[in-house]
């Protein structure tokens, strides 16, 4: 559904700006997951499907405002991708951090291009970043219907960024061997932080800890208003970025 843009000029955007203008949101989004050390932009394969999953979610918001682009930049731009996106938790938990880091990013950059209604660009882009999200919830809920997630909120007023690290393996059943293995540590830092975890929940092994963490809230079985919560934040920033 087209947005009502009220005074802005359609006609006075040059459509190569706009393809310019997507391409950069897409180059400094994959460029701010590598700086960030993110798992999304660790090889050149994830690297490039994240650069045409930012191109597409942002192209898609600025033909949802009335703009349009020559076909072949549409075709360049993977406007209408039917990309993979991974099935499970921690690929839809990917997705609202990758959501998170992108919103901002094309915001800034598509108001130096659109900058008439900047409520309306935002809407645009929210709509498909929930979009994504969404699309992205469905296939975990039907890959694990009873799957839980953790909220962050709480966790981290508990554990420390590493040993959320660590919980979040954990909860995915992944063996402490391999979870020294995913994140660069040898396998003894590894066992501290699981005997920190417990510790800090009172708690001693896997289960015990789990069950600890449903009883505070730090895990729960409602994938949907995690997500949700997981954008509200970018949401409660638009002021600053408008």
């Amino acid at each position: 559904m087209q947005a009502n843009l009220a005074g802005s000029d359609r006609t006075g955007v040059d459509p190569t700006v706009l393809v310019q203008c997507i391409a950069n949101v897409a180059d400094a989004y994959v460029a701010a997951l590598s700086a960030a050390g993110n798992e999304l932009a660790q090889s050149d394969e994830l690297c490039a499907e994240r650069r045409r999953r930012a191109a597409s979610i942002v192209g898609a918001a600025v033909l949802s405002l009335g703009y349009h682009f020559p076909v072949s930049a549409s075709g360049d731009l993977a406007l209408h991708s039917d990309m993979r996106i991974d099935r499970g938790l921690a690929g839809s938990r990917a997705v609202f951090a990758a959501a998170e880091l992108l919103f901002p990013i094309a915001l800034r950059d598509l108001l130096r291009v659109l900058p008439n209604d900047p409520v309306h660009v935002a809407s645009a882009l929210m709509g498909q970043m929930l979009g994504e999200a969404a699309i992205a919830l469905e296939l975990a809920l039907a890959t694990k219907p009873s799957a839980e997630v953790i909220d962050r909120h709480v966790l981290g007023a508990i554990l420390t960024s590493r040993e959320v690290e660590v919980f979040e393996l954990l909860l995915e059943d992944v063996p402490i061997k391999e979870i020294s293995s995913r994140l660069r540590i040898s396998s003894h830092t590894a066992k501290n932080h699981m005997t920190n975890i417990s510790r800090k929940f009172r708690a001693t092994g896997r289960v015990a800890v789990m069950r600890q963490a449903r009883e505070i809230g730090a895990l729960v079985a409602a994938p949907i208003a995690i997500a949700g919560a997981a954008l509200t934040d970018t949401v409660a920033s638009l002021g600053t970025l408008l």
